[in-house]
């Protein structure tokens, strides 16, 4: 079993930096923006679907948690959301993970409301 990390407790200051984390379930509810990470093997439960969400902007994140310089080994993650301004570079960086069956996300965007 894995150890569960409740993500937001460490993000006190909407970030997290220079953290390894290894074979853990890293545990949400919270949103996840990318800056510079690597995942080594590990998965997500649920679809990808619901889980990325595209922002107009980089420069337009408010409430989201920055990962910067951050590897995660043999990690799940529950209850996760990714969000990003470039959909390509996210879903590559994330979209392997999920263990839905969907190939298409539909990804929130302010301009589809």
């Amino acid at each position: 079993m894995l150890d569960p990390i409740y993500i937001a407790e460490l993000a006190r200051d909407g970030y997290i930096e220079g953290q390894t984390f290894t074979k853990k379930r890293i545990m949400g509810p919270a949103v996840l923006f990318p800056e510079e990470m690597e995942v080594r093997r590990g998965g997500a439960h649920g679809s990808v679907k619901g889980a990325l969400w595209l922002l107009p902007s980089a420069a337009l994140i408010q409430g989201a948690i920055s990962v910067k310089g951050c590897t995660f080994v043999d990690c799940t993650f529950e209850n996760i959301g990714w969000a990003a301004a470039d959909l390509a570079n996210l879903e590559s960086q994330v979209g392997w993970m999920f263990d839905g069956d969907d190939t298409r996300p539909q990804v929130w965007s302010p301009h589809n409301n």
